[in-house]
């Protein structure tokens, strides 16, 4: 029984190393030394060397057959001619009328910009996905094109060439600050909650003492200063620019109807340590 039990486990060791070596000698890998990478290309793409004739086109595969010019989606590498800065592409420098998106795609240890085009092809709605790689020696940008309503197979076989990707980059790692944690960002919250009431408690203190409408013109320059802060893009700023804006609001509301209240009590109220007993009088 022992040596059943030996054979069966030699049997299924080699079927599982013949199974792995098929499937490593299925996944074609793309290794480019002039630029510097190489990633897996997904199953069933085929090299489509007629591709390559196009202008900075420098791969092309096709899902389908390549001959009967008849395929599903196509791959392809494109050459940017230069480096390219870490930075984010700003949506209002696209092209005018730019119907498509721009989002930010995972390689690495970085976040790369990747762009989606809506397009047609003899009426028939199709998409392009954009990304572009940071290499050293020479940006690439890594497209995949096909029909519109396979969207979703698309993005997926993209996601899956652009984290299979090696190469060296241009860009430096830059360790994420404790800034950018989710932690620092609950204690802002604490700050700003902490930060609104102690200056709601402020005003009803300047709303019992200070004269008509005192309240509402500091309510009014505290909202006017965060909104000018609004436009800083910076974290803190935004958080002081939330807490001003949101505080002003709120005093304005108190101010109003302090203003109403002292009004009807003919602007001033009599503290309760100065009424006087009409007795004391006589």
């Amino acid at each position: 029984m022992g040596k059943v039990n030996t054979l069966i486990s030699i049997l299924a060791g080699g079927f599982c190393f013949v199974l792995t070596g098929l499937l490593l000698v299925d996944a074609e890998m793309l290794e480019d030394k002039e630029f510097g990478f190489s990633l897996e290309i997904p199953d069933g793409f085929k090299p489509n060397p007629s591709l390559r004739q196009q202008r900075d086109i420098i791969h092309g595969y096709v899902l389908g057959d390549p001959e009967s010019g008849s395929y599903e989606a196509m791959l392809l590498i494109e050459r940017m001619r230069g480096r390219i800065p870490n930075e984010r592409i700003d949506p209002k420098k696209l092209p005018p009328g730019f119907q498509g998106s721009v989002f930010t795609m995972k390689w690495e240890n970085y976040l790369v910009d990747a762009i989606e085009v809506p397009e047609a092809l003899n009426d028939t709605p199709t998409i392009t996905f954009n990304v572009q790689i940071p290499l050293k020696k020479e940006a690439i940008q890594i497209k995949m094109f096909g029909a519109k309503e396979r969207r979703k197979e698309l993005l997926t076989l993209l996601e899956g060439v652009v984290s299979g990707l090696k190469g060296e980059t241009n860009w430096v790692y830059q360790q994420p600050s404790y800034r950018e944690g989710r932690a620092y960002g609950y204690v802002l919250l604490t700050i700003a909650i902490v930060a609104i009431l102690l200056i709601l408690v402020g005003m009803w203190v300047i709303s019992r003492k200070a004269p008509r409408g005192s309240l509402l013109i500091l309510a009014l320059l505290l909202y006017a200063v965060g909104w000018l802060l609004k436009g800083i893009r910076v974290r803190e700023v935004s958080l002081v620019s939330g807490v001003l804006q949101m505080a002003g609001f709120m005093g304005i509301l108190l101010g109003i109807f302090d203003a109403i209240r002292k009004r009807r009590t003919g602007g001033s109220e009599t503290p309760r340590g100065e009424m006087q007993n009409p007795r004391a009088k006589q």
